[in-house]
């Protein structure tokens, strides 16, 4: 199963914005931000894994739209 995509980009996104901060200050926010993301994954990975192991099927719930274009 593909993991959630826009999650893995908000946590690419919030790593970048980190490596480019230079002030502490405005740091600080988005490593919370970051801290709380990567908690949101692993929660989501703890979910699928005891699917896997339970032998129980785990659909994904997808938010997003299919985008009917393409």
């Amino acid at each position: 199963m593909p993991p959630s995509r826009r999650l893995d980009d908000r946590i690419r996104g919030l790593c970048s914005r980190a490596l480019a901060t230079r002030d502490p200050e405005l740091l600080e926010p988005i490593l919370s931000e970051l801290m709380l993301n990567i908690h949101k994954r692993i929660g989501r990975l703890r979910i699928l894994a005891a699917a896997a192991f339970s032998g129980k099927p785990s659909v994904p719930v997808e938010r997003r739209k299919a985008d009917e274009d393409s």
